[in-house]
C-alpha cells in the first residue's frame, strides 16, 4: 500500500509542484508520510522550474493497487484524475478550483481556497497551523514561488490575490530571487513550440469539462510569442479536427494566450464551434485561422464560466 499525492492530467508547473509541497505539508501536519507523483509529462516551463532550481521531478505513476490512497491537489474533476479514484481511499483535497464532482468514501481533510494557485493555497494551510514560511526546505519555497508565477502569470492574471503577492514577495526576498526575471525565463521556456507537434498543443495544457450535457476539451497554450504558435496553424487545425472526432468531444477548443499583450486567440478549426466562440466573446479580429479575444488570460475565471452559462442555456 502507497499513499501518493498527485495533481490533474497535462501537469502544469503548479500542479508538478504541488504534489511536492503537499507531502511535506501534509507530513509535518498531520504525520502523513506520502509519495508525490505526476499522472503524465510536464511541460518545458515546468522542467526549466526544476531544472533552474536543481530539484528531482517526481516520477509518472499510472498503475495503482487497490490499496494505494491518495492525497489530490489542484483539482477535484474526476475526469482530472486517474479513471477508479474514487474506488479509493482519499485522506486529503487541497486545490483553488471550483469543486466539480470527486467524492470520497469518508468525510476527508478539504482545504480550498479561491487563491492564485494551490501552491498558494498550500502555503497559507502550513501558516494556519501556526508554522512559518521560513521553518520549509528552500526547494519547497522555490516550487511554491514558480508555481505562483506560473498560475497567476507573474501576477497579471485576475485570479491572483493579495496572499500570492505576498507570498511572491516573501520568498523572493529570502533568496534573493528577481521574481520578475524567473517569470520571464519561465514564459520563454514554455514559449518554445519549435518540437511540438500541433497534437501536443493541442493537448499541452487541456481539461475536460460537461456543460449543458455536452463534453468539453478546453486547451490553453500560454506564451510570450504567439506567433509562434500560429505558424503552425495548419498543424493545430488538423490536430484539433482529428482529436475532436477521435475523442468524441462535441466541442474541442484551442486558446493561445498571449501573455505580454493580456490577448487570447481562439483557433478556428470547425464552424459549429467557431460560432459558439462568437456569440460567446467579445471578437475584437477575425481571420480565416483564429478570433482574437482581448484580456482573455484565465481558463478559470474567463473562458470556463463564459462556455459553462454559453452551453448551459
Amino acid at each position: 500500500m502507497a499513499i501518493y499525492v498527485l495533481g490533474h492530467k497535462n501537469p502544469d508547473t503548479d500542479a508538478t509542484a504541488a504534489p511536492i509541497i503537499a507531502s511535506y505539508v501534509f507530513e509535518k501536519l498531520f504525520n502523513i508520510k506520502s509519495t508525490p507523483i505526476l499522472q503524465g509529462k510536464p511541460n518545458k516551463e515546468t522542467y526549466f522550474v526544476f531544472k533552474h532550481f536543481e530539484i528531482e521531478m517526481p516520477e509518472i505513476v499510472t498503475s495503482y493497487t487497490p490499496e494505494d490512497k491518495f492525497i489530490v491537489v489542484d483539482t477535484t474533476n474526476p475526469g482530472e484524475l486517474p479513471d477508479d479514484i474514487m474506488e479509493h481511499e482519499i485522506l486529503g483535497i487541497v486545490d483553488h478550483h471550483k469543486l466539480a464532482g470527486l467524492q470520497t468514501k469518508v468525510p476527508v481533510f478539504t482545504y480550498i481556497r479561491p487563491l492564485g494557485s494551490s501552491a498558494t493555497v498550500l502555503l497559507d494551510l502550513f501558516e494556519k497551523f501556526g508554522h512559518a514560511l521560513d521553518e520549509m526546505p528552500a526547494n519547497i519555497l522555490k516550487l511554491s514561488l514558480s508555481a505562483i508565477l506560473s498560475d497567476t502569470l507573474n501576477l497579471t492574471s485576475p485570479t491572483t490575490t493579495e496572499q500570492d503577492k505576498n507570498y511572491v514577495q516573501k520568498i523572493s526576498q529570502m533568496f534573493d530571487i528577481d521574481h520578475n526575471d524567473l517569470a520571464n525565463q519561465m514564459f520563454e521556456a514554455k514559449s518554445d513550440v519549435s518540437d511540438l507537434s500541433g497534437m501536443d498543443i493541442v493537448n499541452y495544457d487541456a481539461k475536460k469539462y460537461e456543460f449543458g450535457g455536452k463534453s468539453v476539451h478546453v486547451g490553453v497554450f500560454e506564451t510570450v510569442k504567439p506567433d509562434n504558435v500560429l505558424a503552425k496553424y495548419d498543424e493545430i487545425k488538423s490536430a484539433l479536427q482529428e482529436f475532436q472526432s477521435s475523442q468524441g468531444y462535441d466541442y474541442a477548443l484551442l486558446f493561445v494566450v498571449d501573455i505580454l499583450n493580456q490577448d487570447a486567440y481562439y483557433i478556428r478549426y470547425n464552424e459549429q464551434v467557431d460560432a459558439l466562440i462568437k456569440r460567446s466573446f467579445d471578437v475584437i479580429e477575425e481571420t480565416d485561422k483564429y478570433y482574437k479575444i482581448p484580456g482573455v488570460v484565465s481558463r478559470k475565471k474567463q473562458i470556463v464560466p463564459v462556455l459553462e452559462k454559453a452551453l448551459a442555456g
